[in-house]
C-alpha cells in the first residue's frame, strides 16, 4: 500500500515539551483475542502500515470489539498519548450546508476512500510513540492509525487541499465522507472522470467494494438525500427525537396509503412539535478555542445531547441532537445509553470536538466506567473513540438558560404542577436521581431518566 506522498501532508502529533511518557501496564488477551491480534498485525506488516518498534518510549494495548457478523476488530488504547498531545483547531465543514449543497444535483456518486486514516504517513519522528504490545514483541504504525486524536482533522485538511478545484462545483467532502455531484447524465462522466484523475495524482485509493455510481439518492454522512432538511431542524428542537416519536412509530412499516392510520399520539406529537418550531430557541456560534459545554439525557426510546456555550453568565444552545433507540439498544442499561447519547453527539459534532475543549455535564460516573479495563468490548471501544477528543467530565450544575430547561425537565408538563416542589421523602434520596424544573425547583424522576 502506497498512500499519499509525504511531500504533501503527514500526520505529526506534536507531543507537548515535558509531557510525562507513559507505557502501558501489559493487558492479557484471551485466547481468540490474541490468535486475531497475531493475525491482524502480521497483515499490517505485509501492506507497510505498522513495523516492528525498537526501545519504544510509548506504549499502549491493543483492545479487541467484536463486530457485529462475529469477528473482531483491533483497536489501540491511545487515551494516555492523545492527553499529551494539543489540538488542531483546524475548522471542519458545517454539516447540514454539505447535505444541503447536493440539491438540485440529480446524480450523485459515493465514494469509499481504502483503509482511510491509512492513506496518510506518520511523521518518522512520532511513529514510535504509536508502539502497542503483542505476543511477538512491540510494533508501531507507520501509517496514520484510527484513534489518534486529530486525525480527523489531519484527513480534513487533506481532502481540503486535494479537492480544492472541485469542492462546491462538483464534488463534496467530510472527512472520509466524499459524493461526486452532477446536474445531468451527460455531465456525469466528466465529472468522475476529473475526480479520478485527482485522486490518481495523489495516490489516493478508493475500495471499489464500497462505491456506488451514477445514483439519484445515497447516504451521505448519515443521511439519505434531501430528507436530511428535516432532521437539521432537529439542531433547533430540545428531544426533538423524543417528541417525533409517535409520529415515527405510525409512519413505520406503511408501505401504501392502505395500512396508513392516524393514531391520537401521532396528531400530539404533530401538535407538539408544530409548536416547537414556532419558537425556536436562537442558537448560538462558538467562536474558535471557546470552551463548549454538553448534557446528556436518555429514556428508554431515546437518546438526547445539547451542546452549549456560556455567554454573560448564561449558558446559550449551540446545537441539540436527538435520535430513537434501535434494537439491542434499547436493552442498553441506562448507563450506556448516556455513553452512547455522548458517542452520538460526538459524531454527529465531530467539528466542534474537534475543535474545542468540551465539558460533559453529569451526574452519572460516566468518566469512570470509560476508564476501566475490564469494561465491555462496547464500551471499549467507544472509550477509544472518545479518547482522540479534549473532553473533561463534570457534576451537572444548575442551568442558566430558559433554552435549556426544556431539555433536562423529564417530568411531564400536565405533572409539574403539581410537582414543583420536592417531598420530604423526595429530599431523602440520592442526588443522581435529581434533576431540574424551568423554574430552577428540584424533582426526583420516577421513570429511570437522567
Amino acid at each position: 500500500m502506497v498512500g499519499v506522498e509525504r511531500t504533501i501532508i503527514e500526520h505529526n502529533l506534536n507531543v507537548v515539551p515535558g509531557s510525562n511518557v507513559v507505557k502501558q501496564k501489559r493487558r492479557g488477551q484471551a485466547g481468540e483475542r490474541n490468535n486475531t491480534i497475531n493475525v491482524e498485525v502480521a497483515k499490517l506488516v505485509q501492506t507497510g502500515i505498522v513495523r516492528e518498534a525498537f526501545f519504544p518510549t510509548w506504549i499502549a494495548n491493543p483492545v479487541m470489539v467484536k463486530k457485529s457478523d462475529g469477528s473482531w476488530r483491533m483497536c489501540i488504547d491511545y487515551t494516555d498519548l492523545n492527553k499529551a498531545c494539543p489540538k488542531d483547531c483546524y475548522p471542519l465543514p458545517e454539516i447540514d450546508q454539505k447535505v444541503e449543497s447536493l440539491e438540485g444535483f440529480k446524480w450523485k456518486c459515493f465514494l469509499d476512500a481504502y483503509k482511510d486514516y491509512h492513506q496518510i504517513l506518520m511523521r518518522k519522528e512520532d511513529e514510535d510513540k504509536t508502539a502497542f504490545y503483542t505476543d511477538h514483541g512491540t510494533f508501531c504504525y507507520q501509517k496514520m492509525p484510527f484513534g489518534l486524536k486529530n486525525a480527523g482533522a489531519t484527513y480534513q485538511r487533506l481532502v481540503d487541499q486535494v479537492f480544492k478545484d472541485q469542492i462546491g462545483r462538483n464534488v463534496e467532502v467530510y472527512v472520509d465522507d466524499m459524493v461526486i455531484k452532477s446536474r445531468a447524465e451527460q455531465s456525469l462522466l466528466q465529472d468522475i472522470a476529473e475526480t479520478l484523475k485527482t485522486l490518481s495524482k495523489t495516490q489516493m485509493k478508493l475500495n471499489p467494494a464500497k462505491c456506488t455510481f451514477g445514483i439519484e439518492e445515497g447516504k451521505f454522512m448519515g443521511y439519505y438525500g434531501l430528507n436530511g432538511k428535516l432532521t437539521a431542524l432537529g439542531r433547533f428542537i430540545a428531544k426533538s427525537a423524543e417528541k417525533a416519536l409517535p409520529l415515527f412509530n405510525t409512519l413505520k412499516g406503511c408501505v401504501d396509503k392502505n395500512n396508513f392510520q392516524w393514531t391520537d399520539e401521532a396528531e400530539t406529537a404533530l401538535t407538539h412539535l408544530k409548536e416547537a418550531i414556532k419558537s425556536l430557541p436562537t442558537l448560538a456560534c462558538p467562536v474558535p478555542g471557546e470552551k463548549l459545554s454538553m448534557y446528556l439525557a436518555a429514556s428508554p426510546d431515546v437518546i438526547s445531547a445539547v451542546l452549549t456555550v456560556e455567554r454573560e453568565h448564561q449558558q446559550r444552545p449551540v446545537y441539540f441532537v436527538s435520535r430513537a433507540l434501535q434494537g439491542p439498544e434499547l436493552r442498553y442499561p441506562q448507563l450506556e445509553k448516556l455513553v452512547l447519547a455522548l458517542i452520538y453527539a460526538a459524531r454527529r459534532l465531530r467539528r466542534y470536538f474537534q475543535a474545542h475543549h468540551v465539558e460533559v455535564l453529569t451526574s452519572q460516573p460516566i468518566r469512570q466506567i470509560l476508564l476501566k479495563p475490564e469494561k465491555s468490548g462496547r464500551l471499549a471501544k467507544w472509550a477509544i473513540e472518545l479518547g482522540e477528543h479534549d473532553i473533561d467530565y463534570k457534576p451537572r450544575t444548575s442551568i442558566k438558560g430558559q433554552a435549556l430547561a426544556d431539555f433536562l425537565a423529564e417530568v411531564p408538563a400536565e405533572e409539574e404542577a403539581t410537582k414543583s416542589q420536592p417531598t420530604k421523602q423526595e429530599l431523602s434520596a440520592p442526588p443522581e436521581t435529581w434533576m431540574l424544573h424551568t423554574d430552577g425547583a428540584a424533582s426526583k424522576e420516577g421513570s429511570g431518566r437522567v
